[in-house]
């Protein structure tokens, strides 16, 4: 016997929740039949290691699965439910596991009359810690469902970007997978063919000849290459490991020519969207970098919202930092940001950027794979002239001999 959580909801259309002892859910289903109208959800409140395992093995909740349930949650409180009715009438309609345990430890912890900006502290996986500050700003103001509408535009807007980038980048990556394996399986099983048809001591033209030296090396050297390609990924991890090398390659990364802007940008877009969702709800600046600091994962970066923490901290402004990081940083975002915070306008200010920062970064998109397509296509084109010139030639030099 171990206790279960049932939600239900009764014959006159009550929502009840109630905490019982039961040997199963099936049991507990079984039992409470004739007292419920509609089961909503019926769940151990304490996992066995079989139910830890199956939920370890099922798959993380998708950024829809997050933005769906923030939907249905601020639909349901801005028409009148509270928000324990609201999670029990949504938990019905998870289908992931993960979030449907989620859900029912915050509707648990809920009941036990902790506050929902409290209780979402314990998932950072699924809820970054500005959730908690945003909705802690609605919790106070009595308006939670427009706090978590406003929190669904972020969400849907940041989701609809990464969606444009992942989908642009599926094509140029299959093409260019596609050609390196056919490339290697032409080098690997045909060309040694060829080599013995044309036989030695012939006078080959030089692009044969640089085929055949790259067929000899991958039919020759093929463990050595691939005991050095573990070799150098485990020596790279290894130095990742290394916060100091791992913040280095992370500055290189911004300063090179095609993903260095993209990066920046996307970083611009985050950083803007969440500063002005946080300062909109009345969140004190210095609260607002740090949290934004927590949900940072890129080294750079994250070097750079400590120091800004360090200087609010100690009475200094954004602008002093924000002027040491200014190559990595669009050039309009820096000089908006210290602008709007010497003349006490910023949360205007972050408005407009806002604005900036979604045009923008759909144009580095599509100036990136502008760039990316046509090179992949060149690569793939000089690949193809470099095997039908290497094969073809001794066959025509062949020919016109025999004529």
């Amino acid at each position: 016997m171990r206790p279960f959580l049932c939600v239900y909801i009764d014959h006159s259309g009550h929502l009840v929740q109630v905490q019982k002892m039961f040997s199963s859910a099936i049991l507990a289903k079984k039992t409470l039949c004739s007292l419920a109208q509609q089961f909503l959800f019926i769940r151990p409140l304490s996992l066995t290691f079989i139910d830890r395992f199956f939920l370890f093995l099922s798959p993380k909740p998708r950024p829809i699965d997050l933005i769906n349930f923030i939907y249905l949650l601020s639909n349901c409180l801005q028409v009148g439910y509270s928000l324990i009715d609201a999670l029990g009438l949504i938990i019905k309609q998870i289908t992931n596991k993960r979030l449907f345990y989620c859900v029912g430890e915050l509707l648990i912890e809920i009941r036990k009359g902790r506050n929902f900006s409290e209780v979402i502290l314990n998932f950072p996986a699924y809820f970054p810690s500005y959730f908690s500050a945003v909705i802690s700003s609605g919790e106070m103001s009595g308006d939670l469902g427009g706090a978590l509408q406003r929190l669904l535009l972020y969400m849907e807007k940041k989701d609809n970007f990464y969606q444009e980038f992942r989908q642009s980048l599926f094509y140029p990556l299959i093409l260019l997978v596609s050609m390196l394996l056919v490339f290697i399986f032409l080098l690997v099983f045909v060309v040694p063919q060829f080599i013995q048809f044309v036989g030695e001591g012939v006078a080959l033209p030089l692009p044969t000849v640089v085929l055949f030296s790259i067929s000899n090396f991958f039919v020759n050297y093929s463990y050595v290459l691939l005991f050095s390609l573990l070799v150098f990924g485990g020596c790279l991890y290894g130095l990742c490991q290394w916060s100091y090398f791992y913040y280095r390659c992370s500055y290189l990364l911004l300063k090179l020519p095609l993903i260095g802007p993209l990066i920046q940008i996307f970083f611009s877009f985050r950083f803007v969207k969440v500063l002005d969702l946080l300062i909109s709800h009345r969140v004190h600046l210095l609260q607002s970098l740090m949290l934004l600091e927590s949900t940072v994962v890129y080294p750079y970066y994250k070097f750079m919202f400590q120091q800004l923490r360090v200087s609010l901290q100690q009475g200094g402004t954004m602008s002093v930092v924000l002027f040491r990081f200014k190559n990595v940083l669009p050039a309009l975002l820096f000089h908006s940001l210290s602008v709007g915070e010497k003349s006490g306008t910023l949360p205007k200010m972050l408005i407009n950027l806002s604005f900036y920062v979604d045009r923008e970064l759909k144009f580095k998109i599509k100036h990136f794979f502008s760039i990316i397509n046509p090179t992949i296509t060149f690569l793939l084109g000089f690949f193809i002239l470099l095997l039908a010139l290497g094969i073809y030639l001794p066959v025509f030099d062949m020919i016109t001999t025999l004529l």
